[in-house]
């Protein structure tokens, strides 16, 4: 494999991989440059600069500037698709006949047009994205609430888009199911991400950990119930840690002497956070996609502590404690907060983890269907 060449066509600077969905495009990328695929990458830039540590595993990066007008917001296509189309990218993926994987539904502008239908096209579905919309309306109000149902409406109708792709991959067992029921050429490809080995420890840890980007309005509103309905009354401590934390939310936790916030953490000290806590909390009210923290506090974390919709489409129930209401949550907190985590449990982890979710294992999932696959696969 070390001539095969792959076009990767991303909708943000994978690097450094601080966020779902990049944290997937990156360590996939790094995995089959592992494996010697040489990657042609392309990356729309517009909340991220530059990044010189991708040159180190790709053949070529080349950056677009996303198309950011207001005025575009009218159009027909998505604003999260419309707002990603460079002739550039086109012509550039046109200068030979490489393979092209296309990250989510935001890359794809390209992905029917005439001058692209004899090349292999792959697509990525972090999420099927106009689910993923609609459930932000619920948290929305006013212009935004207009906009994300707009954009959910608009995603329904360019989703059809995907006939065009001789390969589709998933990144949950239930958006597998689906795409599946539309389309025949749907393969689940487990998300990458940072571990190889599972690496968390035996003993106990000295607090509970809730973390994520504390701008998003549904960690937000997990962080502030944690606070209103868990821990307010419970011994045990809380670490809110993440990116950009509402004022509200910093405001509430200093009413709780139990709770502390720590604000942009960098990467080390958020491993850290993870590691040593005794019980990491993961709630959601979206059900889409695959939430690449479960991986990463399942290798590197002690108990995790989650409701349903964290765990649907993963196939790691057996991995984690779950709670779904406030009594249960709180029940689960009282019953394993000064339980040691034993070895056990982590050679459960490592039974599971490591065979599922091995980055190499699922980067040859993918050489192997670019090598056995041509454009007459397609339906």
């Amino acid at each position: 494999m070390s001539d095969r060449y792959l076009h990767v066509v991303t909708f943000n600077v994978p690097h450094p991989p601080d966020y779902g969905g990049v944290i997937d495009v990156y360590y996939k990328l790094k995995a089959l440059h592992a494996a010697g695929i040489r990657i042609h990458l392309h990356c729309y830039l517009y909340d991220r600069p530059r990044s010189a540590h991708l040159n180190s595993i790709c053949e070529t990066v080349t950056y677009y500037k996303r198309k950011m007008s207001i005025i575009d917001l009218l159009n027909q296509l998505p604003y999260i698709v419309y707002s990603r189309r460079s002739g550039k990218l086109l012509d550039n993926l046109l200068a030979d006949e490489n393979p092209i994987l296309f990250e989510g539904i935001h890359t794809c502008y390209f992905l029917a047009h005439e001058k692209l239908s004899s090349r292999l096209k792959m697509v990525r579905a972090h999420n099927i994205e106009s689910e993923y919309y609609r459930h932000l309306v619920e948290q929305a109000s006013g212009l935004k609430k207009y906009y994300f149902k707009r954009e959910s409406q608009k995603l329904a109708e360019f989703e059809k888009i995907l006939k065009h792709a001789n390969h589709i991959f998933t990144i949950s067992s239930r958006d597998t199911i689906e795409l599946s029921a539309v389309y025949d050429n749907v393969e689940l490809l487990p998300p990458f991400h940072s571990s190889d080995k599972v690496t968390c420890m035996e003993g106990t840890g000295a607090y509970a950990l809730y973390h994520g980007d504390l701008s998003i309005s549904d960690n937000y509103q997990t962080g502030l119930y944690l606070c209103e309905s868990i821990f307010t009354d419970m011994n045990i401590p809380l670490i809110i840690a993440g990116k950009k934390p509402n004022p509200k939310l910093i405001a509430k936790a200093k009413s709780h002497p139990n709770v502390q916030v720590i604000i942009d953490p960098d990467h080390e000290k958020m491993e850290e956070l993870i590691r040593d806590a005794h019980v990491n909390i993961m709630l959601t009210s979206n059900t889409s996609g695959f939430k690449l923290k479960l991986i990463n506090a399942l290798f590197k974390g002690r108990y995790c502590l989650v409701n349903s919709n964290m765990l649907e489409g993963t196939g790691l129930d057996d991995l984690c404690l779950l709670g779904n209401s406030d009594e249960s949550i709180r029940s689960l907190l009282n019953d394993y907060f000064n339980k040691p985590f034993e070895s056990s449990e982590i050679q459960r982890r490592k039974n599971i983890l490591e065979d599922k979710f091995s980055n190499a294992s699922n980067a040859g999932k993918l050489i192997k269907i670019l090598s056995h696959s041509s454009v007459s696969d397609m339906g």
